[in-house]
């Protein structure tokens, strides 16, 4: 293949596995910052606790190959009369086991790829991200607490009035907006809808 080409593809390579590193971290935070009930995610919310992202600062490759030039007449003459000028491209062969005994080759078999990888403090304000959870069909008392636990606050829909409507805390939660699962800040205020009291019954 051309030079070019492998040295893009080891690019392409490095960025894919960075992708990689960076979306189970993310996954990670995501799992502890949502509703989830499990006792040991629970503990880590407490704690705020966040999750470790890696990165790749320094990628070293090296790597044992044949090179060769091939040169071909490329391109339009700058002005009439005048000859054109070859395009020139290199090209790389990996050296391995295979081509050194397909070729006759006598060099050394080796292909050596290094790198490290070292901790990093997670990116900006990816510790504050918070998945909605879904509170529609509970009650206030029970949406309270896992508010709470991640940090999160709520407020209520004006009634027709236009005022807070008075709770007692065993309303059922009828709507929310954002919905469940989508993506909040920390002390973010999540809108609640609850039933309209009834009309007291005149005699």
């Amino acid at each position: 293949a051309p030079l070019g080409e492998i040295i893009s593809s080891v690019g392409q390579g490095v960025a894919e596995a960075q992708a990689a590193l960076d979306a189970a971290s993310l996954s990670q935070t995501l799992e502890i910052y949502s509703d989830n009930p499990d006792e040991a995610a629970t503990m880590l919310r407490q704690i705020g606790y966040q999750p470790t992202f890696y990165t790749l600062p320094d990628t070293e490759v090296e790597a044992q190959v044949s090179l060769a030039i091939s040169g071909q007449m490329a391109g339009t003459a700058p002005a009439a009369g005048l000859p054109t000028a070859p395009r020139t491209r290199m090209y790389a062969s990996p050296i391995n086991a295979s081509v050194a005994n397909k070729f006759n080759m006598d060099v050394k078999a080796s292909a050596k790829l290094k790198f490290k990888i070292v901790p990093v403090p997670p990116p900006g304000q990816v510790s504050e991200i918070r998945v909605v959870p879904n509170l529609v069909g509970k009650t206030l008392d029970e949406a309270t607490p896992i508010l709470s636990s991640l940090g999160l606050q709520y407020g209520l829909t004006p009634d027709v009035d236009g005022n807070e409507p008075t709770t007692t805390g065993t309303e059922v939660i009828e709507s929310q907006t954002p919905a469940a699962g989508e993506l909040m800040k920390d002390g973010e205020v999540i809108t609640l809808t609850i039933p309209e009291p009834e009309p007291p019954v005149v005699e």
